[in-house]
C-alpha cells in the first residue's frame, strides 16, 4: 500500500493528487494537465508526496519537457503518468499530446518514513484539514485571477485601438496588484 498520496505540483503551489494514499502496489494512474501561459515551449514537473490537502510533503523528483508547440494558455495538453512497481519504485512520465514529446524519471526511495512519521502526518492532515482547504482555495483563486488579468492585458494589446487613452490608463491602473495582494508562487510551469 502507498502510505502517502503522490501528485504533481501545479501553479500556485497546489499539489494535484494522481495516486491516492492506500492504493495497492503495483499501481498506475494518469492525468491530463494543461499549460498556464500562452506560447509556452517548456514544462517543468515537480512530483511530490503529500499527506495534507494541496500541500507537498517532499519532492520525489523534477523533470523538464521541452519543445512544446507555442499554443494559447490551456491548449497545451500534457499527460502525466505515475506508476509504482511491486518494489515501490516510482516512475513518472509526461507526454505532450499534440507532438508526442515525452520525458520520464524513475525515483528510487533513498530514505523512507517510519510508520510513526506517516501516522503523525496523517493526524496532522486531519487536524489542519479546514486550513489546508482554505489555503488551496485561495491559491486556486489567485491563479485564476492572474489568468484573467493576463487575458485582459492580451485583449488590451490586441484591441486597444477601440479604447480611449483614459480608458486604457484606467484599466492598467486598476489591474495592478495592491500591496496586500500576494502573488501565487510559480513552481511547476516554465
Amino acid at each position: 500500500m502507498i502510505p502517502l498520496s503522490l501528485g504533481l505540483e501545479t501553479m500556485g503551489g497546489v499539489v494535484e493528487k494522481v495516486i491516492l494514499r492506500n492504493s495497492p502496489i503495483p499501481t498506475a494512474q494518469a492525468q491530463i494537465f494543461t499549460t498556464f501561459q500562452t506560447a509556452r515551449t517548456g514544462w517543468t514537473s515537480t512530483c511530490c508526496r503529500r499527506a495534507r490537502a494541496g500541500r507537498r510533503l517532499s519532492i520525489a523528483g523534477r523533470f523538464r519537457l521541452t519543445g512544446i508547440p507555442e499554443l494559447p494558455a490551456g491548449m497545451g495538453r500534457v499527460e502525466v503518468r505515475f506508476q509504482v512497481d511491486a518494489d515501490g519504485i516510482l516512475s513518472v512520465s509526461a507526454k505532450e499530446q499534440s507532438t508526442g514529446l515525452s520525458q520520464a524519471i524513475t525515483v528510487k526511495p533513498t530514505h523512507g518514513l517510519s510508520d510513526e512519521e506517516i501516522e503523525q502526518m496523517l493526524l496532522d492532515s486531519i487536524d489542519h484539514a479546514e486550513d489546508d482547504m482554505q489555503r488551496r482555495q485561495l491559491a486556486e483563486q489567485q491563479v485564476e485571477a492572474k489568468q484573467i488579468l493576463v487575458n485582459a492585458h492580451k485583449q488590451l494589446i490586441e484591441n486597444g485601438d477601440l479604447l480611449s487613452e483614459d480608458e486604457k490608463r484606467a484599466f492598467v491602473d486598476g489591474s495592478r496588484p495592491s500591496s496586500s495582494w500576494r502573488r501565487p508562487r510559480r513552481i511547476t510551469s516554465s
